[in-house]
Formats: structure tokens, sequence, C-alpha cells
């Protein structure tokens, strides 16, 4: 027994293990990318722009570490020994990211609740991004040194990608493992010292496979430092302290992490008041009595008696205590994050107790849109109070296609309500576009709808032309209802309604055109964005963006046609140069990379925004729509990698693999049509889904695919040792342009259907001249 096990040991060789350490790449890639979104967000409050810039910075400086490192790794004698350090940087920058984050106010000497504009943003975030970012992108051109030095046996074409799969698995891993076990129960600060746990296992591993034998000192303190990150050594002491600095002034006593969002409650003497992503949403006992009486009175007392209403967006604080004064038989309340309810439960004063105890309110945890489309309830009030549309999330209850669904949910003569920014002294362009945008889709769908100016707007939407709203009229419903209240006077109704008021605001926004807000052309995100910009950045930014987001459809057509003419001009240039077959492949192969990575992350991310357009936000479905994503990318490099010896001619399976990803392209914009067409039949919702996630693991195989077999055709026809470097980089530099460009620029101004045919567009330009170039070489003429 002794013997056999002497020789299994002999046998075993720990390089064998080595492909764990990419998926541990994977699995931190993940990692970092996230907690830092999620910690910023909180910081600079999430809007399309913000998490388009974060993103974009994230993805860029993993592009830059992964070209500057793999250019230097070619020269290293000892990349092992490199590798195991730069676990040992991400173990320590992991938790001190997460820190820095959190006191980046302090340091700028930003107010907390103070706003900041996209210089900030994008400098901050760069800044505080920058050392994890590189370090992370410059494991991938040195664990494929390694692949190689570990697999002698292997061609380089295969640890190039066998690496990208695994790293894929391992990201993919990690959206399952972070995002539904360890972000509901442990907070920021906790998972980073996980995440650096695992980089300095993968450190001591390397260095055991570098040096077999590592000195007891080295050892001991490599160990020590395992086990102090493992079990999280005073994580609740520096997170207690880090967010003592980040709520200066305001005494925090409450935070909590939820998949949707994050949780803080401050106490100021008997006042709570709650913020959610940073932004406060409820303040109790004493809430702000002007906004949730005019949102709530206004709505209840024009016209009918009301019986049943719903509330969509924060209710509790104030908004179903006022509701309680009428006669209502049902109050119901659509909220997405149950953690919102934790809380509220969690520190009740007298007014969230009546709110929560009242046996005739209805709590739901569920996304509002999505509660709309399932119940077969009515109300004769249904409002709506969320934050402007600067998030295709929040888009989603500002669209006709939403406005026509709560129509199907009211009785006869009900009613919806919902708020805007507005002005009483003048409206700037980005108040009077959002307004009139959200305006002129409501009256698509009723035919009267009722404008309440104001710093704020109300907007009162009805299927009656009859329908007005009168001061006194409004005065005696409350009267007779025994409402009280010392701000609903009679004087107050009448100066809230003044018909001056309303004239002016209708001749400021009769001139200005505005598109429509749909699902499929979130006009909304576009003025929302413009209007969030317009407050916090100074005028160069403001007038920058602006230009940016006027592109029209037709202009984004002709600049398409443009980048294909210049494209394939330097192409018949070098075959009039009498270029040889691999100089053009080596022109071509980068152009190629850089698409699939854009048309990946796009494609990838319409399928998000469709999914919850027209099904609502349920973020396990979304976890699982990406997840889809990365194991297709990680299926299809793996089949490619395993095939990449078998290939006849790498050029010939390549022209397969994109014509079939160009016609996965085109296809797709149909593909979302039908989508949104059966969204509104009574189709099983789950078949539906499927289709989603068969979309989504189809474009991550197809890019998948594609890396391994492109890396092997540039080695083939290039004089450089490891092109890992660069055509990693190419790949991360095509989804950095594919989440801040696409997500920021495209869907909001020409549309999701627009947008997917300019994604097939983008394809279709390295496709077109790598058949060229394959079909000349295939008969000869180059």
């Amino acid at each position: 027994m002794q013997r056999q096990a002497m020789r299994l040991t002999k046998r075993f060789k720990p390089e064998r293990l080595f492909p764990l350490v990419p998926i541990v790449m994977g699995l931190s890639c993940f990692g970092g990318q996230l907690l830092l979104i999620r910690e910023f967000l909180i910081i600079f409050y999430g809007n399309e722009l913000s998490i388009g810039l974060i993103l974009g910075n994230w993805l860029l400086l993993e592009a830059a570490g992964s070209f500057i490192f793999g250019k230097i790794s070619t020269k290293l004698r000892n990349p092992g020994l490199v590798y195991a350090l730069i676990c040992i940087g991400i173990t320590i920058l992991f938790p001190l990211s997460i820190f820095t984050v959190r006191i980046i106010k302090n340091i700028l000497s930003i107010a907390v609740g103070e706003g900041v504009g996209v210089a900030i943003i994008s400098i901050s975030s760069f800044l505080v991004m920058a050392s994890l970012a590189l370090l992370l992108g410059a494991q991938f051109p040195l664990a494929c040194r390694l692949m190689q030095k570990y697999f002698p046996k292997k061609k380089l074409s295969e640890s190039i990608g066998k690496n990208y799969f695994l790293e894929a698995a391992g990201f993919g891993l990690g959206g399952i493992i972070i995002t539904f076990l360890l972000i509901p129960h442990i907070n920021s600060l906790r998972i980073a010292l996980v995440l650096s746990a695992v980089n300095l296992a993968c450190a001591y591993f390397i260095l055991l496979l570098e040096y077999k034998k590592i000195s007891l000192k080295i050892k001991t303190v490599l160990l020590a430092l395992l086990v102090l990150f493992a079990f999280g050594y005073k994580t609740d002491l520096l997170h207690k302290v880090s967010l003592k600095l980040q709520w200066r002034n305001l005494n925090i006593i409450d935070w909590e992490n939820s998949v949707y969002g994050n949780i803080a409650v401050t106490k100021q003497a008997e006042q709570y008041v709650f913020y959610y992503d940073g932004l406060p949403f409820m303040t109790i006992p004493e809430p702000d009595i002007v906004f949730t009486e005019d949102l709530v009175s206004f709505s209840l007392a024009l016209a009918d008696q009301p019986k049943d209403i719903l509330f969509i967006g924060p209710a509790l604080g104030g908004y179903i205590s006022q509701a309680l004064k009428f006669p209502l038989l049902t109050i119901t309340y659509a909220e997405l994050d149950p953690s919102i309810i934790k809380m509220a439960r969690r520190y009740q004063t007298d007014l969230t107790t009546q709110e929560l105890n009242d046996p005739r309110v209805k709590i739901h945890t569920i996304d509002g849109r999505r509660f709309l489309s399932k119940t077969g309830d009515k109300f004769d009030r249904i409002i709506i109070n969320l934050p402007l549309p600067s998030t295709f999330q929040l888009n989603r209850f500002f669209t006709q296609e939403f406005f026509a669904l709560c129509k199907a949910r009211l009785k006869k003569n009900g009613l919806v309500c919902l708020s805007l920014p507005g002005s009483l002294s003048s409206l700037s362009d980005e108040i009077i576009e959002l307004n009139k945008c959200i305006l002129n889709s409501l009256l698509r769908v009723f035919k009267k709808t009722e404008v309440i100016t104001g710093y704020y707007n109300l907007y009162l939407a009805k299927d009656t032309s009859d329908f007005e709203a009168d001061a006194d009229k409004i005065y005696a419903h409350l009267k007779t209802n025994g409402v009280k209240s010392a701000l609903f006077t009679q004087f107050y109704i009448k100066d809230r309604l003044k018909l001056e008021n309303k004239r002016w605001f209708y001749e400021n926004i009769r001139q200005h055109p505005v598109r429509l807000n749909r699902d499929l052309d979130p006009a909304g995100v576009l003025y929302g964005l413009r209007y969030w910009n317009a407050m916090f950045s100074d005028a160069h930014f403001k007038s920058l963006f602006r230009t940016i987001t006027q592109l029209k459809t037709k202009e984004a057509f002709l600049i398409l046609i443009s980048l294909f003419a210049i494209f394939f001009s330097s192409l018949l240039f070098g075959l009039s140069k009498k270029s040889s077959a691999s100089a053009l492949l080596r022109r071509i192969i980068p152009l190629l990379i850089i698409s699939s990575g854009l048309a990946g992350a796009s494609l990838n991310l319409i399928i998000i925004l469709g999914l919850q357009t027209l099904y609502g936000y349920v973020y396990a479905y979304i976890g699982i729509l990406i997840s889809s994503f990365m194991f297709g990318l990680t299926f299809g490099a793996m089949v490619a990698t395993k095939h990449l010896s078998r290939f006849k001619n790498s050029v010939t399976a390549l022209v397969k693999i994109d014509s079939a990803f160009v016609l996965f392209s085109l296809f797709f914009p149909f593909f979302i049509l039908g989508a949104n067409y059966l969204s509104g039949q009574n189709v099983s919702a789950p078949l539906v889904f499927i289709l989603f996630c068969m979309n989504s693991a189809t474009a991550g195989f197809l890019v998948g695919f594609e890396f391994p077999l492109g890396n092997k055709i540039y080695l083939e026809n290039s004089s450089k040792q490891n092109p890992s470097n660069i055509l990693y980089a190419l790949d991360m530099l095509g989804a950095f342009f594919g989440s801040i460009f696409i997500s920021i620029v495209l869907i909001p101004t020409v549309g999701i259907i627009n947008t997917a045919f300019l994604i097939a567009g983008v394809k279709i330009i390295p496709f077109a001249m790598l058949a060229l170039v394959w079909l000349l070489n295939k008969s000869s003429r180059i």
C-alpha cells in the first residue's frame, strides 16, 4: 500500500492543477468589476452615463494591462515569479480599492449627497481602478507563457485558447458565486478579502511550481496572510471605519447589500433617512410633506371616488399614510427589492407601523411592470413614484407601451400619475425635451393629460377628454372625505393650478421636436441623461455630450458605410501593392477580433435590455443571461482550441464561423422584434426566456470560437513570439466600445433595432475583407 501511494505521488504532477489559475483570473476579473462598479454607483449615483464611464474605464485599463505586460512577458526570465507577485499585488489592491472608493469624496472634498459631473466620475474612477485593473489585465499574457511552460507539448495557439476559455469559465462561475451566494449575505469588503485569499493561494501555488523548495519563513508568512484574508480578520472593523468616513457628519446605523442595490440608514435625533444606492428615498417619521401630499392628494382628489390604488416605486414613509386618509378599499404596493421592506420593518416608527400593518395595504416584492403584466386586478389609480428615466431599467416605466399596459389595468375613469423635473423660472432645453417626450408618449395612449407645473411637474393621465384639474372641486373632494392638511388649503391648490403657469409651460415646449419614448426606441434615456449631464457637468462637457447624442439614424449608417469604404480601400491598396496574404491577414485579424468583442458585448447588452423591458426586471433572469453568454463563450473557445490542430485550413474555418456570426447578427434584430410581438400575446414567458438564453449563449459561442482561431492565424502569419497580448487587448477594447458607446450613445439615439443592424454592419466589414483575401488566396492570385 505504501509503495502504491508513493507511485501515485510520483506520478502526480502539481503542474496539472495550473488550469485552476486562469479560472481564478476570470473569477477575480468579475469580482473586481462588479464590486467596484457597485461601490462607485453608491458614491456617484447610477445612471447609464456613469455606469458606462466606470465600466468603460475598467475594460480600457484591463486592455492596457494586457498589452503592456504582454510586451514585457516575452523578455522575462521568470514569468512565474512575476505572476505570483502580481497575484500578491491583487491581494492587497482588492480591499484597498474598495476602501478608496468609499472615501473618494473625502479626498476630493465633496459633500455627501452632492452630485458630480462627467469629468470627476471619469478621472476618479480611472485613478482608483487603475492599479487593480492593469494587474488583472496583465495576468492573461503571462498565464499564456506559463501554460506553454508547464505543458510544453501544447502549441502556443492552443495555450492561448485554453487560457481564454478557462478565464471565461471563471468569469461565468464568478457571476453565479458572487452575485447569488456572496453579495446578499456579506459586505463588499469581506467579499474583496475572500477574493484576496484566493489570489494569495494562487501566488503560493505558482511559487511552489517555480521553486520546489521555499524557505520556511516565506511559507509561514504566506500561509498566515492566507488565513487572515480567508477568515476576514478585522473586516467588520475596517468596514465600519470606511462607512463612517464615507458618510461623514452623518450617523450611519445600518448598511446592507442586496442583489438589486445598496441600502443605508442614518439617524439624527429621532429622524431616520433611508438611502438606496446613495440617494435618499425615505425620511421618517417626518417625510417631505410637500411632494408626498402633492403626488398622492392631487391624484386621489381628482374626478371620481377611487377605491383601489397601486403604487409603483417608493410608497412607505408617508405616501401610503397619506393615501390612507382617503376612504380606500385596497392599497397595492409593488416593490422590487425586498430588502427595502425588511429594513423599514427593522426601523419602524408610528408612521411606517401604520403603513405596514394596515389590512388594506398589500405589499408585493416584484418588479412593478412585471406585476402589472401578471395581475388580473384593476385599479382606480396607478401612482408611479420613480426618478427620471436616466437608466434603461427606469425608462421601462415611462414608455408608450408601459402606459398602454397601465391603461389596460385601470378601471373606468381611472388615471395614472407620475412626476418629472420642472421649473417655475426658466425651462432649459433638457427639461423641455424630457417633459415633452413623456407627455407626448402619454397622449398617444390617454385622451387627456393634465400637467400641474412647478419645481417638479405632476402628470395626471386619463382616457376621457372631459377631464380637468379644477381647484374648487379638488378642495371640496378633500373636505367631503375629511382629509385634513395644513398644506392643501384652497389657496395652495389654486396657486398650484394657475392657468398662466400651464400656458407658459405649453408655450415653451411647443417648438421643440422630440421623439416618442418606446420600449425599443428609449428616447427617455437620452433626454434623462442630457438633463442629468446639464445639472452636474460644466458647459464644455454639457455641449460635448449634446453634440455626440444628436446622432441621427441616417448619419449612423452613413458613418458605417464610410468605415466600410475606408477599410476596404486600404485592403485594395494592399492588393495593388502586391502585399502577401500573410501581410493582409495581419491587418484583418485584429480588426475582426475587435469587431467580435464589440458585437458580443453589444448583443448581450441588447438581450438583457430586451428581456427586462418586455418581461420585467428579475435579477435571477439577468444573472442567468450573463452566465449563458459566458458559458457559451467558454464552450466556443474550448471547441475551437480542441480542434485547432485538426483544421486543414484555419482561414477557411474562420471564414465559415465569421459568416455564421454575420448571419446571426443580421437575424438578431428580427428576433428582438419577434420577442416584442410575443410579449403582447399569450405566449409562455419561460419559453421566450429560453429563447433569450439560447441567443445569448450563441453570441458567446461565436465570440469564443473566433478568438483562439484568430490567434492561431495571426501567430502563423506574424513574427511575434506571443501575440496573445495584442489580440486579448483588442478583444477587451471591442467590449469597451460595446459597453460605453452602444449603451450611452447608439441605443438612446437610434433605438435598439437600428443599433442591432449597425452592429451587424460592423461585423460585415472585417468579414468581407477576410472573405476577399481568402478567395484570392484560394485562386492563387496573391
